[in-house]
């Protein structure tokens, strides 16, 4: 019997600690146009590509497009920007990003989940933190954590 009462237990603490916690992996590549600026600084108008997996098992492709300003050290002083998730079944998710004083090549930032269908849509609302690194080829990987 106490066998059973720790399993139950242990069973709806797991499935309260993840349900508050959600995971998303990105994987891609950009493209875009930089415009060098008076200050020495760059305004970027950039055009990713990729594919994602979560937490939840849903996985598929993601679109970024956006503009990222950089300063003269090449530190992001603003950014505008969509990403769009579409899993394999369907559902959909719409973020906007936030960044600002890290490096354009690798950072953190932030955003909250805007709008979402489907699979996602449990989701809205939630406020996520991520990091993303690029490569010298236009490739990157996104981590996010959301709450």
């Amino acid at each position: 019997m106490r066998f059973y009462i720790v399993l139950i237990i242990f069973i709806i603490s797991f499935n309260l600690n993840s349900s508050e916690t959600y995971k998303i992996k990105i994987m891609g590549t950009f493209e875009g146009e930089t415009i060098k600026l008076p200050n020495g600084g760059n305004f970027n108008i950039f055009k990713g590509n990729a594919a994602f997996s979560d937490s939840d098992g849903n996985y598929g492709d993601a679109i970024g497009r956006g503009i990222r300003e950089t300063d003269i050290n090449n530190q992001i002083t603003n950014i505008y920007a969509v990403l769009i998730f579409e899993s394999s079944n369907g559902s959909k998710m719409m973020v906007r990003p936030a960044r600002t004083e890290s490096d354009i090549n690798a950072g953190a930032g932030s955003f909250k989940i805007l709008f979402a269908t489907g699979a996602f849509k449990k989701y809205i609302g939630f406020n996520c933190k991520y990091a993303i690194t690029t490569t010298k080829n236009g490739s990157f990987i996104q981590e996010n954590i959301c709450k």
